[in-house]
């Protein structure tokens, strides 16, 4: 009875197998480092993303807050503007008055020079 297989035959494919084996390994490897940098770099880019809306969201309140100090500086402004030009109107009808009773006590009409 003759063998069907040689020495060399069986050694061709162990190393056939193992070369199936051993890119088998590799290729799941590579294909399962790049999913972990795929997934850091997505953490990443989720960290960075959450803080610039801490950031954003402080920059909203301190806009807020300026917006409001604005508005109070601006009612406050508008106030003494009005008040000024209270009194300023008071003045000059005060001051009108004074110069007409000062004209009729010296005897002329009020607007005679």
């Amino acid at each position: 009875m003759q063998r069907w297989w040689r020495p060399v035959d069986v050694i061709v494919v162990l190393l056939a197998l193992s070369l199936s084996v051993a890119t088998w390994l590799g290729t799941t490897v590579r294909l399962r480092s790049r999913a972990a940098a795929r997934e850091a770099d997505w953490r990443r880019v989720r960290a960075e993303l959450l803080a610039e809306m801490d950031r954003l969201r402080d920059e909203a309140e301190r806009a807020r807050i300026r917006g409001d100090q604005a508005a109070r500086d601006t009612s406050g402004w508008a106030d003494g503007y009005k008040q000024g030009c209270d009194d300023m109107i008071r003045a000059v009808a005060a001051l009108s008055r004074g110069a007409v009773a000062g004209e009729r006590g010296a005897g002329g009409q009020p607007g005679d020079k």
